[in-house]
Parts: C-alpha cells; sequence; structure tokens
C-alpha cells in the first residue's frame, strides 16, 4: 500500500515537468523507508521493478502529453537511468543488510547456545572436581578460579585471573607433560583427555592432581582449554606399572585386602596367575595403550584356536586399545565400557569387582582380506592400584564360552 500511495504522487503533476522530477526525488526516498519496513527481499524487488515500469509509462505519455506527439526519448534517458540505479541500490543493499542480520543473529544464537554447552560441562565436572579452570590461548587463567586458590591454600578470596597455570606446576617434569597434553590434536570424536601433575600450595608441599582436560574454540576463535582438578593422593604414575606378567597388579590389590581373607587371596592370585601369562596395560579413562609384557615381538596366548588367532596381533602397533576392535564395533564397546565403569564407580568399595561381557577384536589373517572379527569372551576388572580409584579388563581370550586365557589390562 505504501508503494501504491508513492505511484499515486506522481499523478497530479502529469503535464508539469518540474513537478514529475520533484515527485521522483519525494518518492526515491520514500521507497527507501520503505524498504526498511519489510524482511522479504521478493516484495523489495517485486513492487521496485513495478515502479520502474510505471516511471517508464508515466513519463512517455508525460511528454506525448507535453509535446503532443510520442514523446522525447532524449528527455527520458535521464530519469531512466537514474530509476534503474536506484532499483539496483536499494535491492543490493536490502540483501546486504538482510544477509548481515542473519549472520549475526546465527552468530549470537550459536554464542548463546555453546555457552550453555560451556555452562552444562562446568557443572558436570564441579560434581567430581575440586576446582575447575579456564585457559586462555596463552594458558593464563581466564577468570578468578577461586575454587583453586582454595585448593593451594591461597585463600578462597584471592583471585589467579592472569596467572600462568605451568608457575603452579611444583616441577619442570609436571610442566612439560602438562604442556605436551594441552597440544595435543583433538577431534570432534575424541574423548576428554586425563593426565596427573603435582602443584605446590602457599605453603610449598605438594598436591598431587587428576587432571580432566577437554579443548574448545573461544571467542578470539584460537583454541581455549577447559581443565578440571580434583585431589589425587598418592597417585600411582602411569609409568610406574610394572610388566613382569600378571602378579605384580593382582597381588598389589590382593594387598588391600583383610588378614581374614589372606588364604583366599592368594588361591585366587595363582589360579589368574596361570591363566593369565601376559600383560597389556592401557589407561582406563583415556584407553590409550601404555605397554605390554611382550613374548618375541607379539602377545603369547596358548594353544586354543582363539588364543592362537588373537597371538598374531601386534600389541605394540596401536595408540589407542579401541584400535584393536572393528571400526564399526568401538562405539558399541565405548559406550558398555563407560556406562559399566560409572555403575561399579559410583558404588565402589575398594575390593575388585569382575564382569563377564563379549568383545569382537579384529584380527589379521594370512588371506587378501586381510583381518577378520574374533569373538571373545572378557572378564571386566574393577580394582585398586596404590591406593588410588582406577578400572582394568581381564580379558579371558578362549573360545567364546571358555576361560582357557586371560590378559589382563588395568
Amino acid at each position: 500500500m505504501s508503494m501504491l500511495s508513492l505511484l499515486c504522487w506522481q499523478l497530479p503533476g502529469f503535464g508539469d515537468r518540474s513537478y514529475q522530477i520533484a515527485g521522483m526525488c519525494v518518492t526515491s526516498v520514500g521507497r527507501v523507508i520503505f524498504c526498511l519496513l519489510t524482511d522479504s527481499l521478493s516484495l523489495v524487488v517485486f513492487w521496485n521493478a513495478a515502479f520502474l515500469a510505471f516511471t517508464f509509462v508515466y513519463v512517455q505519455f508525460a511528454d506525448a502529453y507535453r509535446a503532443g506527439d510520442c514523446g522525447s526519448y532524449a528527455q527520458d534517458f535521464p530519469i531512466m537511468r537514474w530509476e534503474c540505479c536506484l532499483l539496483i541500490v536499494i535491492v543490493s543493499v536490502f540483501w546486504y543488510m538482510s544477509a548481515s542480520l542473519r549472520f549475526h543473529v546465527r552468530k549470537q544464537v550459536t554464542a548463546m547456545i555453546s555457552n550453555n554447552e560451556l555452562v552444562a560441562t562446568r557443572t558436570i565436572l564441579s560434581t567430581i572436581c575440586d576446582a575447575i579452570v579456564e585457559l586462555d590461548s596463552d594458558l593464563m587463567i581466564a577468570e578468578e578460579a577461586p575454587g583453586l586458590a582454595a585448593l593451594l591454600l591461597h585463600g578462597g578470596g584471592r583471585s589467579l585471573k592472569g596467572t600462568q597455570l605451568g608457575t603452579l606446576l611444583a616441577t619442570e617434569e609436571d610442566h612439560e607433560r602438562f604442556l605436551a597434553h594441552l597440544r595435543r590434536e583433538v577431534t570432534g570424536t575424541s574423548l576428554a583427555t586425563v593426565f596427573h601433575v603435582q602443584m605446590r600450595d602457599s605453603i610449598g608441599n605438594r598436591l598431587s592432581l587428576e587432571s580432566f582436560h577437554v579443548s574448545y574454540v573461544g571467542l578470539d576463535a584460537k583454541c581455549w582449554h577447559l581443565i578440571g582438578l580434583r585431589e589425587h593422593g598418592d597417585a600411582c604414575q602411569k609409568g610406574d606399572a610394572g610388566l613382569p606378567g600378571v602378579a605384580s597388579p593382582i597381588g598389589e590389590a590382593n594387598n588391600s585386602y583383610d588378614s581374614n581373607d589372606s588364604a583366599q587371596s592368594y588361591e585366587s592370585q595363582q589360579q589368574q596367575q596361570a591363566a593369565a601369562p601376559d600383560l597389556v596395560v592401557f589407561d582406563p579413562l583415556t584407553l590409550e595403550v601404555l605397554g605390554a609384557a611382550r613374548n618375541s615381538e607379539q602377545l603369547a596366548l596358548g594353544a586354543s584356536r582363539n588364543s592362537e588367532q588373537l597371538a598374531s596381533i601386534d600389541w605394540f602397533s596401536k595408540k589407542v586399545f579401541t584400535e584393536f576392535l572393528p571400526q564399526s564395533e568401538r562405539q558399541a564397546f565405548l559406550k558398555m565400557f563407560t556406562d559399566l565403569s560409572n555403575e561399579i564407580l559410583n558404588s565402589y568399595n575398594g575390593y575388585p569387582i569382575s564382569v563377564d561381557v563379549d568383545v569382537i577384536f579384529e584380527v589379521p589373517t594370512s588371506t587378501l582380506s586381510g583381518t577378520t572379527k574374533l569373538h571373545c569372551r572378557c572378564r571386566l576388572l574393577f580394582q585398586t592400584k596404590d591406593d588410588c580409584k582406577t578400572t582394568g579388563i581381564a580379558v579371558s581370550l578362549g573360545d567364546r564360552h571358555s576361560d582357557e586365557n586371560q590378559i589382563l589390562v588395568y
């Protein structure tokens, strides 16, 4: 309706050339203003094109009315050129403003969603961690971090904002380990990394901490880091896991039993040692393979058919335990392992707990296909080591319904 009113503006001065030019200027300004009242590009293009057609007809009949002939095209040309340029400018500006508005709205919505996800992540971390620290792209603490200040006995009122987190670590080795984990490339499907560091509190005591780390893109389009910290006591280091055989971790777990259970623990230890001659170690949180007991260059697992096939796996060629599984089975294994771990650890009482499950391994073959799937009955073992909670797997690698051989993974 607004555009129609502008069209009618021209009619009273049909035979007056000066009134015609003045009307064109007024309607040009009005067209720009009315374009701001709609969000439809198609309407803007339609009505401005209609106005251009009306203007062409209008000036033709106006000149014919004044001169009594077909009109003067030489006089019409500047007006039509102005109208064509104005049409292009109005449509271009409207398209740019609409695209810019959509971009900023989408950006704000994305930022709001990301902020909500960050708040949810912080809420989850706060239930299991003593302190949560957000690091910017320069690895400096981006917020006040009162939880970390209280954890290090600096007092809850002290602000650690702007502090390099690396300066709070106890040793240079901790600093290097810390930087190595933060610089590790993380993909969208990667698990959050977990590592152990030591920090010094305000009175110089060393504090062993377990760190949960995840990276994300910050507001400056650079990599930021969210780290959850909790006390780890006299935590066992990954590299300290002994690999001479199964007796070591099982024996250490059995040492935590009461004296009344010592005979039963010793008998269980001997049975497990006889059934599990080899050892594969991986981190239960990141599933990173840490080591294995070598027999020649590969794992020797006995004489059963399945064991001979599993012995062909080079347990030192992978970095993550799930790489021993077929691609199609990895997600199911991760879900099963995570759900089972959470269920057991929430009610953990310090004693080893075992659960039998089925696991499918991918083993090499001599055929052109390269690999084959092997179904095995596995025993998930949850135990303690050096007074710190950990999870583990005792993998029975015999036939599907037997327990002939085992690999202990803790």
